[in-house]
């Protein structure tokens, strides 16, 4: 289970490998009842919004949701924000008890592959990875199953799209014949 400081983390959207990760770190006993999720996936809308009011200079720094970067520009905006996968590779941790330091909870999360990659400005930005690949962790045993990288089918989400729009030029959809079928 991964511990968060309240309903509004959502963790739902988080890489299943990053979950695995995560969870093995919250189960270490240096970490139980420490450290908590306070920060995790974001839309592209909730990642403009912050954006727009870091730019009006009424919020915290927010990346761009607009900007690529990577290899080939494929990722985009904030590590927080759900990504063309669809899913997100950023945790923002929050300290809960004075019993640990910053610097062994960055340690300890190093070996999960939970790694903080803004050591510098924010202690607390955790990523499994950056645009070049995935961290080691030495702490867990990953399979080789774990490390297939998702890819998505985009020729084929466009063909589904494409099929969805014939669908509907041929049989337009009506509230007034209440439409119904895998289309609506």
């Amino acid at each position: 289970m991964i511990p968060v400081t309240g309903n509004n983390v959502d963790l739902s959207l988080l890489h299943p490998r990053f979950v695995k990760r995560l969870e093995a770190f919250f189960a270490d006993p240096q970490i139980v009842g420490r450290v908590k999720v306070s920060s995790a996936c974001r839309t592209y809308a909730k990642q403009a919004y912050f954006y727009k009011k870091y730019k009006a200079g009424t919020g915290n720094l927010a990346a761009n949701p607009d900007r690529r970067f990577g290899p080939g520009g494929w990722w985009r905006g904030s590590w927080h924000m759900t990504q063309d996968d669809g899913f997100c590779y950023a945790v923002d941790l929050h300290m809960v008890s004075n019993k640990i330091a910053k610097w062994e909870v960055n340690n300890i999360a190093t070996r999960y592959g939970v790694v903080p990659t803004i050591k510098a400005r924010e202690w607390w930005h955790h990523q499994p990875r950056d645009a070049e690949g995935w961290f080691d962790a030495p702490a867990i045993k990953e399979s080789k199953d774990d490390k297939v990288e998702i890819k998505p089918d985009f020729l084929g989400i466009l063909a589904y799209i494409a099929d969805c729009a014939s669908q509907v030029a041929a049989e337009p959809l009506s509230r007034k014949r209440k439409s119904r079928g895998p289309i609506v």
